[in-house]
């Protein structure tokens, strides 16, 4: 079955009824928003092989619209629509292919189709997409870290790297060199702060580096000399 009669077979409905392919948007103005990139890109000379606009009836739905001929600095190729809005590009080889998926702004999902799994592997390792399918769509689990490249996004939700993106984190450096050593030059340089009390071993108290020189070289050979 080829995109045109696909996207022509998908049941328009609610999300909760049985068979439907194609859901509403979240809100009218998301509507009109989607709308208005289909006939952005039928008036800058993108034929519209199926769809191009709303669908009269309750709720905010949009045809499922394909449109063919597009060219690559077309708004419609360059921007996140979030809506059924499918643009066909042609290109000559695999380069120019990854060219054209990433010269835009953003690149939160991308998707190969193939039969050859090296081509597959090969492609999606190129591209600049948060997430890179093969075969299908968003698949995963709940523990799949999901984001974005570029003006997509830059943190992750989902699995550990969730959490991982949520965390606050702050160095601290602080000059010390410690009152004995093992040999020359093997002062430790980092403790942790909560270790740093009245009855460490360590001396907080800034020195030169000169003289942090001569301390180690001095109790290293008394360390030897033991």
């Amino acid at each position: 079955m080829c995109i045109r009669d696909r996207s022509k077979s998908l049941k328009v409905g609610a999300g909760y009824e049985e068979g439907v392919g194609l859901t509403p948007v979240i809100s009218e103005k998301q509507l009109e928003k989607v709308e208005g990139y289909a006939r952005s890109g039928i008036q800058q000379g993108a034929e519209a092989v199926h769809g191009g606009k709303r669908i009269e009836r309750d709720g905010y739905f949009m045809e499922a619209t394909v449109l063919n001929n597009v060219k690559q600095d077309m708004t419609v190729a360059r921007e996140e629509i979030f809506g059924p809005v499918l643009s066909v590009l042609e290109y000559n080889d695999q380069e120019e292919a990854i060219h054209i998926a990433n010269d835009t702004d953003y690149g939160l999902g991308a998707g190969v189709f193939t039969k050859d799994l090296k081509k597959a592997s090969w492609t999606a390792s190129k591209l600049e997409a948060g997430q890179v399918y093969v075969n299908k769509w968003f698949t995963g689990s709940h523990a799949t870290p999901f984001g974005g490249y570029k003006q997509s996004g830059y943190s992750r939700e989902k699995g550990i790297d969730a959490l991982k993106s949520r965390n606050l984190m702050s160095i601290l450096s602080q000059p010390f060199t410690k009152k004995w050593n093992i040999g020359p030059g093997l002062a430790p340089q980092h403790q942790r702060l909560s270790e740093l009390n009245e009855d460490s071993d360590y001396d907080t108290e800034p020195r030169s580096k000169n003289e942090r020189a001569v301390i180690d070289i001095e109790e290293g050979s008394q360390q030897a000399d033991q």
